[in-house]
């Protein structure tokens, strides 16, 4: 019973942890991500979630199976200052009991991950195609300026107003609309509004202007005025696919696994997939293999064997730079496949290791509450073995206790050889 409560306790602690570190780290780095991505004043526009739902499940999957383990073995260490992980290995808990709350926290890590690269990911990749050639081809009307020339798909549209009367309303309006015969429109007109046609779709409507048609040489074949005249908008609509082609970032599970025999006719696309592969199903299982190798690095340095040292920084560091590696690998894996070869092998490596020094630590001894009685006895009897004094109960008052075991609501093991002789001292 008290088992579960405390695997209740720590997996509340791990998750909450978690949670934050992902929020906290991979937040700035979506928002990077799409800052760089789109032009300043698409950003602030309502374009963003298009690219928002393209980059945050991919930034997700590749920084969560870093991240998840960061927390535990901070928490760990938090754990092991306060004497719960040597509270419950005195209880007589194996160490893969007291690794279980972050071997499963990793677990749900892992499926969450393998949820973003296999299915969120897909289904939104091509957000951002779709809306990069948007702001390349169409006219946008949140991205234009007022008293600038907007240029629109490389000089093939010039859109220019002076003014903004509203946020769908401009004043002067001049438009260039250069087709792909040679010929020449330009519209002229007082007024123009940004609205929607009868068929849904958007529009801009010119009124009180002229209407002026040039062939290719410049030579002017008709002009027109008008009091209103309405000319189709093209702009990206959200969920609706424009681009002529499917990367190998949109295709579906079962399309993607079907995909592989064509996928290598060519070798620029076999690597391409190649390396799709090694991102789907290689990232997202290193949030268990980072978890297992620094709980054991962590245990190995003595944080959870009471000593001094607190390699957290440093447990951080290599889990850190090897996910770092390993990412480096798989987007390499598009220039030679050789890269997937070397993931795999750093990927087995860690877990190799990280088994190895379970293995290790799991031929020990492990502490129990009769060796820990037997541990004091042992110490009281060299105190007070020599001496004439002769031996009483041993009581310990509160106040010699180290302040973490009072905090900690499970009372310390760890602390027994500097409260013996304190109390010695005492009684003498």
């Amino acid at each position: 019973m008290i088992t579960r409560i405390i695997d209740r306790c720590l997996l509340r602690q791990l998750v909450f942890a978690s949670v934050v570190a992902t929020v906290i780290f991979s937040g700035p780095v979506i928002l990077i991500s799409v800052s760089m991505q789109l032009p300043s004043a698409a950003v602030l526009s309502k374009l963003i979630w298009p690219a928002l739902s393209t980059i945050a499940p991919m930034i997700v999957y590749h920084t969560v199976p870093l991240l998840v383990p960061l927390a535990a073995v901070w928490c760990y260490a938090n754990f092991s200052s306060d004497g719960t992980l040597l509270t419950m290995q005195m209880a007589g808990l194996s160490n893969l009991s007291v690794r279980a709350p972050a071997i499963t926290v990793a677990s749900v890590a892992m499926l969450l991950a393998y949820a973003m690269s296999c299915w969120v990911a897909p289904r939104t990749a091509g957000n951002l195609q779709d809306l990069m050639m948007s702001l390349h081809h169409d006219l946008n009307p949140d991205l234009l300026r007022a008293g600038h020339f907007n240029s629109i798909d490389h000089g093939r549209q010039v859109v220019f107003f002076r003014s903004r009367l509203s946020d769908t309303a401009v004043a002067d309006v001049f438009i260039r609309d250069r087709t792909d015969t040679g010929e020449e429109r330009v519209y002229q007109a007082q007024k123009a509004v940004f609205a929607r046609n009868q068929d849904e779709g958007k529009a801009i409507v010119l009124l009180d202007g002229t209407a002026q048609l040039f062939n290719g040489e410049n030579a002017l074949l008709r002009a027109t005025a008008f009091d209103r005249l309405v000319l189709p908008l093209t702009e990206f609509v959200y969920g609706r696919s424009t681009h002529p082609y499917t990367l190998v970032e949109e295709m579906g599970l079962l399309a993607f696994l079907s995909g592989r025999a064509d996928a290598f006719n060519n070798p620029i696309e076999g690597r391409n997939w190649t390396r799709e592969a090694v991102k789907r199903f290689g990232i997202p299982v290193l949030a268990l293999i980072h978890m297992l190798l620094g709980l054991e690095l962590l245990a190995a340095w003595g944080t959870m064997s009471g000593r001094d040292s607190d390699p957290v920084a440093l447990v951080c560091a290599i889990l850190g730079l090897s996910h770092l590696a390993l990412v480096v690998m798989a987007e390499q894996t598009s220039v030679a496949l050789p890269w997937a070869g070397a993931f795999a092998a750093v990927a087995l490596a860690e877990l190799a290791l990280a088994i190895a020094l379970m293995t290790i630590r799991s031929r020990r001894v492990a502490p129990v509450p009769e060796m820990a009685s037997v541990h004091i006895s042992a110490a009281r009897a060299a105190l007070f073995g020599s001496s004439s004094v002769p031996v009483m109960p041993l009581h310990v008052d509160v106040a010699l206790r180290p302040a973490a075991d009072r905090r900690s609501p499970l009372a310390s093991l760890a602390a027994a050889d500097a409260i013996v002789p304190q109390a010695a001292k005492k009684i003498a």
